[in-house]
């Protein structure tokens, strides 16, 4: 039964070859959008990763993406720090240059 199957698939060495193709195109599609997804999961945390001093993070909930700058009130910090347990409370921030050139750009 095996050997009429292989017979099958290697009867027509063009169908064969481009069934290779495809599933070593697929295989790499899928190992290059994984690397993709794991790259951007790890710039989108590498601020929170480099800071190793901090154990909780109080952030604005409606942060939606990587590069969102919302900040929270400053008197998040006076909540927090009334939080039975917690040492010490410090600001957090994260900025973008943002520059016009002469010419209106």
């Amino acid at each position: 039964m095996y050997w009429i199957a292989l017979k099958m698939l290697t009867g027509d060495p063009s169908k064969y070859l481009a069934i290779i193709f495809g599933i070593s195109f697929s295989c790499v599609l899928i190992t290059e959008q994984s690397a993709m997804f794991c790259g951007l999961m790890m710039r989108t945390t590498s601020q929170i990763r480099d800071v190793h001093d901090a154990e909780i993070w109080v952030m604005n909930p409606n942060v939606r993406y990587m590069d969102d700058l919302k900040a929270i009130a400053d008197t998040s910090d006076l909540r927090v720090r009334g939080v039975p347990g917690v040492a010490w409370v410090v600001g957090f921030y994260k900025g973008a240059a943002q520059i016009q050139l002469p010419t209106g750009r």
